[in-house]
Order: structure tokens, then C-alpha cells, then sequence
């Protein structure tokens, strides 16, 4: 009985039920910390599909409005050309009867002269009396018409103002549209530089200018190389990992790029590889790009371009100017 008792004390505990307890809570606060993370990200998808069809529907509107405008301003242009023409008809008219006028003076001076061909001369103003009648009746009916066509012109004018007044209220709202999303990219790109400015601090050859940021070229490359230094490639990692932290609060329906640009000095450069400073300072920018993508920054946000040594900031032939001239510059631009 009491080496029963010295056993049953001395065996050891059994804490598998309190592990699975704790376990199962775990997993419980995981599911609903997933849950609530699709829940937003479904609500957010939803709002941004939303405003994309509403700025897509005041396109489609402003097209349909545009051609509408321009399909009155073609009817105008016609109806003027119609008025133009009838007036040419009435003038010609007119001219027509006052030479009828002034041959039926003549011939009623001859009727007056020459009792003898009196009977002709009776047919005759007869004949041109009818000529002016039938003449007077096409003036009234293109008068008629003249009327008519002013009125059509009216009216076209009249739609053709509150045509215009659409379209400029829709480009009213495209354009404030597009000035909203133009002030969210300089908040998101004010934030992207200011933090990279505090991990860059300590680094003398990056220069920040406005919205751009500068490396100089011996920062990242050797003379005359396109290929990346590894001090130059931790300097981009540092970057990389910002821009990443900042792309997850831009809007996806903001379409922004990171422009990377390439800059040389103006002395010449002929080797195997380069035939000149432009095929160098793109050369550069694409290695920099390559190098941002494999740090995870999608390739449609960005952009290389190579510029030679075109776009100097410094125009003086002194070694620090040189030095000045030769960087990568970086900013984020609206596509």
C-alpha cells in the first residue's frame, strides 16, 4: 500500500488537454482575423470597380455628346450653305424682274409708238405680265422656304448650346476627377520620398531635388559599367522596401509608375559595350529597373528611360560638375 502511494505521486503530469485547448484557440483567432481581412478587402474591391465604372460611364457620355455636337455643327454648316444658295436665287430673281420690268417699259413705249403693231405688242406684255406673276410666286415660295430654314437654323443653335453645356459639364467632372487622383499620387509620392529621405539620411552623394531623387552614378556603378556595385544594390533594397511598404496604401485604380533615368557627363565614350552615352545612361536605368523587380516591385510600375548627357545639371567643365551630371534619378509619375 505505500509503495502504491510513492508511485502514483512520482509519475508525471498530464498536460495534453490544456495544449489542445490553447491550440484550438489559436487556430479560432486565425479564422476570424482571415475573415475580417477578405471582408475588407471585398468591401475595397467593390468601392474601387464602382468609381472605375462611373469615370468609364462620363467617358462613354461625353463620346456619345461630342459626336452628337459635331453632327449639329455639320447640319448647321448645311443649312447655311441651303440659306446661301436660296438667297443667290432670290437676288438672281430680282434682277430677273427688273430686266422683265424695263422690257415691259420698252415694249409699252413701243405699243404707244407703233399703233400698227399694237396687237403684237398686247401679246407680248401679256406674255411677260405672266412671266413676272409666275415669277413672283417662286419669289414668295423661296421666301417661304428662307423662313423656314432660318427657323431650323434656330433650332439647331439652340440644341447645339445645350449640347455644349453637357459636354462641359462632363468635362467639368472628368477633370476633377482626374485632379483628385493626380492630389491622392503627390500624398502617396510625398510619403514615399519623405521616408526613403530618413532611411537615405547618412548617404552625402543621394540628393533629393523637388520630386525626384538623385544617386550619383559611382554610387551604384564603376566607370563606364552598367553593372550594379553591391553598395549600390543595398542602397536599392533600402528603396525597394519602402516603395513596397507604400504601394499597399495606393488605391489600385491609381495608375502610377516609378520612373528611373539615366544621365551621363558629356565626355565621349566608345568602348565594346557602349558606342556612346546614351546606350550607357539606358543601359543603366534598365539595370535598375531589373534590380527593383527582383526586389518585388511589379514590372508594370516601371519605367526606364536614357538620356545621355543631354540634360546636365551643371553645363561647366570642372570634375565636380562632371560628377554632378552623372546620376540615376528617380520619381513617381501618373501613367
Amino acid at each position: 500500500m505505500s509503495l502504491k502511494f510513492h508511485r502514483d505521486k512520482l509519475s508525471p503530469l498530464n498536460i495534453w488537454p490544456g495544449f489542445v485547448d490553447a491550440l484550438t484557440a489559436l487556430v479560432m483567432v486565425l479564422v476570424f482575423v482571415v475573415l475580417v481581412f477578405v471582408i475588407a478587402q471585398y468591401i475595397l474591391g467593390t468601392e474601387l470597380n464602382g468609381r472605375n465604372k462611373a469615370v468609364d460611364e462620363l467617358n462613354q457620355e461625353m463620346n456619345r455628346l461630342s459626336a452628337l455636337l459635331m453632327r449639329a455643327k455639320q447640319d448647321i454648316n448645311q443649312l447655311d450653305a441651303e440659306k446661301t444658295q436660296l438667297s443667290e436665287q432670290v437676288v438672281t430673281f430680282e434682277e430677273t424682274i427688273e430686266s422683265l420690268q424695263s422690257q415691259n417699259m420698252t415694249l409699252s413705249t413701243k405699243i404707244e409708238s407703233l399703233t400698227s403693231d399694237k396687237a403684237n405688242a398686247a401679246k407680248a406684255k401679256m406674255s411677260l405680265e405672266e412671266k413676272m406673276a409666275y415669277l413672283q410666286s417662286q419669289i414668295q415660295e423661296l421666301m417661304s422656304q428662307l423662313k423656314l430654314k432660318a427657323i431650323a437654323i434656330d433650332q439647331h443653335k439652340s440644341n447645339n448650346q445645350v449640347l455644349e453645356e453637357e459636354v462641359a459639364s462632363l468635362t467639368k467632372k472628368l477633370k476633377s476627377a482626374l485632379n483628385s487622383e493626380a492630389i491622392k499620387l503627390a500624398n502617396y509620392k510625398s510619403e514615399f520620398f519623405g521616408r526613403l529621405k530618413e532611411a537615405l539620411a547618412d548617404q552625402t552623394d543621394i540628393i533629393v531635388v523637388g520630386d525626384r531623387f538623385m544617386f550619383q552614378s559611382e554610387v551604384l556603378f564603376d566607370s563606364a559599367s552598367a553593372e550594379l556595385e553591391d553598395n549600390g544594390k543595398e542602397q536599392l533594397k533600402i528603396l525597394a522596401q519602402t516603395l513596397k511598404k507604400i504601394s499597399k496604401s495606393i488605391p489600385a485604380d491609381l495608375n502610377w509608375i516609378l520612373r528611373v533615368d539615366g544621365h551621363t557627363d558629356k565626355r565621349p565614350i566608345h568602348t565594346k559595350q557602349f558606342n556612346s552615352n546614351w546606350e550607357l545612361s539606358a543601359a543603366r536605368a534598365i539595370s535598375v529597373v531589373n534590380f527593383l523587380a527582383q526586389q518585388g516591385i511589379p514590372t508594370k510600375r516601371l519605367a526606364a528611360a536614357g538620356f545621355g548627357e543631354f540634360q546636365p545639371l551643371d553645363t561647366t567643365d570642372q570634375d565636380g560638375d562632371y560628377n554632378r551630371n552623372r546620376r540615376i534619378e528617380l520619381r513617381i509619375d501618373q501613367r
